[in-house]
């Protein structure tokens, strides 16, 4: 039976009024999701319980106002009628960038970034939207050209001082008014202000007038890294945005599963409006295009399959001197043919290792780890850059906002599985090559030795082979690069030393 309901929004909730009890009860389902780790819990196995929450609040009706469309299309598909009642969005203050007068910059015109475009045209019509870019994509610049059209205030969170920084300083060049507060800074006063989660959350628990006097001044808030809007402290940030009726978020990874993490994401931020592949911008040439080979080492004689995650860790990759010399080798032989490349590791004994092991072969070679200062950081990777060292070494530091267009091979050392993560170390060799083939080289390891070393090294292949543009990519099992035949000639022994 068709019914007429109304559904009364704004930035931050919705309500459902005049539903029936059938239809609340759809409404509750399409915004339920499984609990993280419910199959564990008591009530999950005593069959008390379906393992189940939900973002629709019963009693009142509410719902977070990022749900909005997807209420309304279950709606109508059931033959509902619909009405929503919500404020007009307010009206765009700044001028509109064209890919002829970005604005925000002086790039000219190229067909291959169109989609930069579309994000503010998207916005100034829903007014809030995820973009989901993959890695390289220009996260930083679609967000300028927002902040651009929409000309209000605008707040920019991140859970990354690197990230922070990378974006308040694009701003400045944009020629905006930008302040801070993250980084024992405070300060409110810019059109645009930059902050880290960790800040603004450290205000709220303590209570502090000023957090709720800045969120509720925002009319347009972009969360950079949206995938952990997530986290409590970050959505507790979303919810205080009161005046907040432009949402950005941005993210290089695709919502593939149904999670809270997720649903966060969607109530606080709406939906994809903008989707930006990693297929696509390789075949724009915006990408490199990626050649990943995946190597396979012998178990080494003191570990077992079951052994447990610290020694796996200890004993198959720190400490795997057959895998290291794989490392190198891949490392040491990039660097014949010209091509910087990137160490990623987990552990700094396992840095200094490859380090010495590289150093000794006659290759310029630097560590950077967490305690190493920004300075020093910078310094290095624009060592890379120039020619000056020829492979770095770098921990997990380095696996957002860092751009290096010269980088042309990234390996995999430290394993893991984080998804995010693996994008983000992957998209480290895709930036477009400024000379020579348009062509990145990943190299990862199969660790078949260990239980949880293959179950990581599992989840990180699932990635590739799930992903448009890198499948297509894989080099066969014991098929090795042949970099020659892509257009890269060997250097003579005393340029390469």
């Amino acid at each position: 039976m068709s019914e007429h309901i109304q559904l009364a929004c704004n930035p931050v909730v919705a309500q459902l009024r005049g539903a029936s009890d059938q239809v609340r009860l759809q409404v509750n389902d399409l915004l339920s999701y499984f609990v993280e780790g419910y199959e564990h819990m008591d009530a999950y196995q005593e069959k008390r319980w379906d393992g189940k929450s939900t973002f629709f609040e019963w009693n009142r009706n509410l719902f977070p106002s990022g749900f909005v469309p997807s209420v309304v299309q279950l709606l109508i598909q059931q033959g509902h009628k619909v009405q929503i009642l919500k404020q007009r969005l307010p009206e765009c203050l700044g001028e509109r960038p064209t890919p002829e007068n970005p604005i925000v910059d002086s790039f000219a015109a190229d067909d291959r970034y169109d989609y930069q475009f579309k994000a503010p045209a998207l916005l100034e019509k829903h007014g809030t939207m995820i973009a989901r870019v993959a890695t390289g994509g220009g996260k930083s610049r679609i967000a300028r050209l927002c902040i651009q059209r929409i000309g209000r205030k605008t707040l920019f969170i991140t859970t990354r001082t690197e990230l922070l920084y990378q974006f308040a300083d694009a701003c400045v060049e944009s020629g905006m008014r930008v302040s801070m507060c993250g980084d024992s800074e405070w300060d409110t006063s810019g059109d645009v202000v930059c902050a880290m989660v960790q800040t603004l959350a450290a205000r709220i628990t303590a209570e502090d007038p000023r957090a709720d006097e800045l969120l509720s001044s925002i009319e347009f808030v972009i969360g950079e890294e949206a995938h952990e809007a997530g986290s409590n402290s970050y959505y507790e940030i979303l919810k205080r945005c009161r005046k907040a009726h432009y949402r950005l978020a941005l993210t290089g990874t695709p919502m593939m599963r149904d999670s809270e993490s997720n649903m966060r994401l969607l109530g606080s931020f709406g939906p994809v409006r903008l989707e930006v592949t990693e297929r696509m911008l390789i075949d724009r040439g915006v990408l490199a295009t990626p050649k990943f080979k995946f190597v396979t080492t012998k178990a080494p004689s003191t570990l077992r399959p079951s052994s447990s995650w610290q020694k796996a860790v200890d004993l198959g990759i720190v400490h795997n001197h057959e895998r290291n010399r794989a490392i190198a080798f891949e490392a040491i032989r990039a660097s014949r043919y010209g091509l910087p490349a990137v160490i990623l590791v987990s552990r700094r004994a396992h840095g200094d290792l490859l380090k010495k092991m590289l150093k000794d072969a006659g290759i310029r070679t630097e560590f950077i780890f967490g305690q190493t200062a920004k300075a020093k950081r910078r310094e290095a990777l624009q060592k890379l850059a120039s020619g000056q060292i020829q492979v770095l070494i770098g921990s997990t530091i380095i696996d957002v906002g860092v751009d290096v267009p010269a980088l042309s091979m990234v390996i995999l050392a430290g394993g893991g599985k984080a998804e995010v993560a693996h994008r983000q170390r992957i998209g480290r060799t895709l930036r477009e090559k400024r000379s020579g083939p348009n062509i990145g080289f990943v190299v990862d390891f199969n660790d078949t030795f260990n239980r949880h070393l293959k179950a990581h090294a599992l989840t990180r292949r699932a990635i590739v082979d799930a992903t448009d543009g890198f499948y297509q990519n894989v080099m066969p099992d014991g098929v090795d690069f042949d970099f020659e035949a892509l257009g890269f000639p060997r250097l003579e022994m005393r340029e390469a030393a």
